[in-house]
């Protein structure tokens, strides 16, 4: 059962690498053809910094990386339906 468990850390951390991978990617497609935004570039910068705050947060810890990647994708996880709730809720009123 501990060996899942690590599996699970882990397939947590490499999706959460590939997204900001992906986000860094497509950053840079956008900054290119000059259509950068300033909402654009702090939604960028948010996982990046969350997930390098949270590494020093549970540094002393074992397994402090995959601590900081799981809970930077719960907590993105949680921005994210917020921001669908929040998006839909502006339509209803406009």
């Amino acid at each position: 059962m501990e060996n899942l468990v690590v599996i699970a850390v882990w397939i947590a951390v490499i999706l959460t690498a590939l997204g900001l991978l992906m986000v860094a990617i497509f950053g840079i497609r956008s900054a290119i053809n000059g259509k950068m935004r300033p909402v654009a570039v702090v939604s960028m910068v948010i996982p990046a910094v969350l997930i390098v705050l949270l590494y020093f947060v549970f540094s002393g810890q074992d397994l402090a990386l995959a601590k900081a990647a799981v809970v930077t994708t719960v907590v993105m996880i949680v921005l994210g339906i917020g921001a669908v709730l929040l998006s839909g809720a502006r339509g209803i009123f406009n």
